[in-house]
């Protein structure tokens, strides 16, 4: 295993993290602290109860933000630094020389503040952020590196420990294209393991005393988390798995055995709304008629589950391709992407900028219709046409957001347009056309609104 678990273990004399960092968690739980990612660049009125409640350690506002708590004050920022550090010391160590920049991948909907949170962590480790790039764009680079096909779509499925990202891309001579991005956070593998808990807990007649107990008792749930994990790893390729642990409860061993199958059953919900995660992309990405899905790639952990590949193959109809070790998928890709930066030909599968912010137009009752999707290549053109509502309607305003949202107070606006002299006409006649242009540094947006293939206003603004 070339990677390393996002675990760190804040000791009196010495911060670690990786491995040993959760060899440490099984004798002093209380000080370390994983799965940080979803604190980055968030404000502490925005994490949801339930959010909280996933934590081990404590959340402590430090001015609007989260911190962590635990032997002293942490910012996550601080938690993910560590084990940027620890990364690169290892990097150096097999290479021989220092290690000064890095490509970083991130999930596909990442807001601003969070990717900005990632290269503060990175220049904490030591590290310039040469770019904060897509999980799906490096799954997508690491399948398809090789390949000779012309155009194809492909749906990529990253199933990791904490979420469940489903992206569709458009790739054509090695540029990518997202066709959509659909993310749900409480479906990873973590859920997976609860699940198995759950069940464990429920064979023992001291299950309602003890499922409290090992809430609140960091070194029971450090033992037990371990187990279910192991138990969890080797259901991937065997039928059944006997779970031990003894004195584990009033000096009571928990002993189970525990099948595949069964498992199987305790998931089935959870594969039920990873499968809706998939038909959502789907639904948002709108294939033309006639052009079907080429490859299906599995990345992150979790896809290792054999049920999880065959819910995917039954559905779309066509066997999905796994690589060896997907949970280095994204690292892969990304290595790649950082070859791109550092190779002297500059078109090798083109050094190029992406949008990691969507384009929208505000539209009726507060929506955002997108027009530019998030982590597309730049340059890159896209419109949309629309109609008046209001008969003989003359004068319309348009605004033009920023980001990730459906609704506009979760993006930055980036220019309100008064368009003036369209031709009066009975509401829903007028054919409006938006056009949005994004330049290929990625600074400049050109606005070009039309009727009728008549140019009625042109606009400019900066990112």
């Amino acid at each position: 295993m070339r990677t390393i678990p996002s675990w760190v273990y804040f000791g009196k004399n010495e911060i670690i993290a990786g491995d040993k960092a959760k060899q440490a968690y099984l004798v002093d739980p209380k000080n370390a602290v994983w799965n940080i990612n979803r604190l980055l660049g968030r404000k502490t009125e925005e994490l949801s109860h339930e959010d909280i409640e996933r934590w081990h350690f404590q959340i402590q506002d430090r001015g609007g933000y989260p911190g962590v708590f635990i032997a002293i004050s942490q910012t996550p920022q601080d938690v993910i630094a560590a084990i940027i550090k620890n990364l690169k010391q290892s990097a150096e160590d097999s290479l021989g020389h220092p290690v000064t920049h890095a490509v970083v991948a991130v999930p596909p909907l990442y807001l601003e503040t969070q990717r900005e949170a990632v290269k503060d962590a990175a220049r904490l480790a030591g590290l310039a952020a040469l770019r904060v790039t897509a999980d799906s764009v490096c799954i997508g680079l690491d399948h398809s590196f090789s390949k000779t096909s012309a155009e194809y779509y492909t749906l990529v499925y990253d199933h990791g420990g904490e979420s469940l990202d489903v992206s569709v891309l458009f790739i054509e001579d090695g540029i990518f294209e997202h066709l959509a991005n659909v993310s749900n956070p409480h479906i990873g593998g973590r859920q997976f393991s609860d699940g198995i808990k759950a069940y464990l807990l429920e064979q023992h007649a001291w299950k309602s005393a003890m499922s409290k107990d090992v809430r609140l008792n960091p070194w029971m749930s450090a033992r037990f988390d371990e187990e279910v994990e192991r138990a969890k790893r080797l259901l991937s390729t065997g039928d059944e798995v006997y779970i031990q642990i003894d004195d584990f409860y009033n000096g009571e061993a928990l002993r189970e055995r525990l099948t595949r199958s069964k498992f199987e059953e305790i998931s089935r919900p959870l594969l039920e709304k990873s499968l809706a995660v998939v038909k959502q992309a789907l639904r948002e990405a709108r294939i033309p008629e006639g052009e079907t899905l080429h490859q299906i790639l599995l990345a992150g952990g979790s896809s290792n589950i054999p049920a999880v590949k065959q819910m995917l193959s039954d559905f779309l109809g066509k066997p999905v391709s796994q690589r060896a070790l997907p949970e280095e998928s994204s690292i892969r890709g990304a290595a790649l992407q950082a070859a791109i930066f550092n190779s002297p030909v500059d078109d090798i599968l083109g050094n190029f900028e992406v949008t990691p912010w969507g384009v929208s137009v505000l539209t009726h009752g507060g929506n955002m219709t997108r027009i530019i999707m998030p982590w597309s290549i730049a340059p890159v053109a896209r419109s949309i046409s629309f109609t008046t509502t209001v008969d003989n309607q003359e004068n319309i305003t348009i605004e033009l957001y920023k980001g990730y949202d459906s609704v506009s107070r979760g993006n930055k606006q980036l220019g309100q347009f008064e368009i003036h002299g369209l031709t009066p006409a009975p509401a829903g006649v007028p054919e409006i056309v938006i056009g949005v242009e994004v330049d290929a540094g990625v600074e400049q947006l050109k606005i070009d609104v039309l009727e009728q293939s008549r140019l009625v206003c042109q606009y400019q603004c900066t990112v």
